[in-house]
């Protein structure tokens, strides 16, 4: 079975920009396999930041990603946009995880 990141990157290779791409993903999968989708681009994300982000949510809109979450650190923020970026480097992206060190003392005592 194709992944879904994979599926994605072709899309764009053949033309898909923008809505185009997350309509043509959402038709070409049943309404079973959406999520499949969700939680391919949440271990992305996972695997990109050491498991970092708390409470990691990711909306997929027809015109949009909305990742949200807690990040440490800025770059952990902007290592999970670059790994919603690498499946879907087309679809426009609002990266709202909140940046605090205070999450860094928690995630230390794991």
């Amino acid at each position: 079975m194709i992944d879904q990141c994979t599926y994605s990157r072709g899309l764009s290779a053949i033309g898909g920009r923008g809505t185009d791409l997350i309509s043509s993903v959402v038709i070409f999968m049943s309404s079973n396999l959406v999520m499949p989708l969700r939680d391919q681009l949440e271990r992305q994300v996972q695997s990109r930041t050491g498991r970092r982000i708390r409470n990691l949510a990711i909306e997929l809109n027809p015109e949009r990603v909305i990742l949200r979450g807690q990040a440490s650190s800025y770059y952990l923020k902007q290592l999970a946009q670059h790994g919603i970026q690498e499946c879907l480097p087309d679809l426009s992206l609002e990266n709202s995880i909140v940046v605090d060190r205070a999450f860094a003392r928690f995630s230390d005592r794991s």
